[in-house]
């Protein structure tokens, strides 16, 4: 396997100064185990169905603003969600979404 630049293999059978960096030196890496990776898979799909629930009023024409309606949780998601919840929650895109819906 050739020496990628961004992560040289440690050599240290070679008579010569080595430096240790930080980067590299008992290095674990984040979501190793499977567990750790679904949990985060789930949380994703989570907020994005989230979106997806709170805009199908406007997706469908019932309303032009998911708060009016009456039986939506937008509106209460509006007003007493966090500011940085409500944020992660609508930075999904939900338009390319590919969901059967026979309304």
């Amino acid at each position: 396997m050739p020496d990628w630049p961004h992560s040289p293999p440690h050599r240290t059978i070679e008579s010569g100064t080595y430096m240790v960096t930080s980067g590299t030196y008992g290095k674990v890496p984040y979501f190793s185990k499977p567990e750790q990776r679904d949990f985060l898979l789930e949380k994703l799909f989570e907020y994005a169905r989230l979106k997806y629930v709170h805009n199908n009023p406007v997706h469908h024409g019932v309303v032009p603003v998911a708060e009016n309606y009456t039986w939506c949780s937008a509106g209460w998601f509006n007003m007493h969600g966090e500011a940085a919840f409500k944020k992660t929650v609508e930075s999904f895109k939900t338009d390319s979404l590919k969901v059967f819906d026979d309304f």
